[in-house]
């Protein structure tokens, strides 16, 4: 097997706040940690971060912060286990979950 690597996923999440792209990155993290891959995510694209509540661009980056918070918390590859002990993928997690990370 080869050496534990430690891996930097940019993307854009806090640009583009959708539940598609929220699902893509997780999948990307998760299935590269389940290789036994130290992975980090990193939102740097240069762009303005969109706020869904005010449905534009904005140059207040405090809701696309929160909204990475929320999705890395809830699904990311260092997501706090679920109270009840149990344990599962970033998906089943998610699932787990209550309503929808807040901007």
């Amino acid at each position: 097997m080869p050496s534990r690597l430690r891996i930097v996923l940019a993307g854009g999440l806090g640009a583009l706040p959708f539940a598609g792209v929220g699902w893509q990155v997780l999948h990307h993290l998760e299935g590269l940690r389940r290789l036994g891959h130290r992975v980090l995510y990193l939102e740097d694209t240069g762009r303005w971060p969109y706020d869904p509540d005010a449905d534009s661009l904005c140059s207040d980056a405090r809701p696309a912060v929160r909204y990475l918070g929320a999705l890395m918390r809830r699904g990311g590859p260092t997501a706090t286990p679920p109270a009840d002990g149990s344990t599962g993928s970033a998906s089943e997690r998610w699932r787990a979950s209550s309503g929808r990370p807040t901007c």
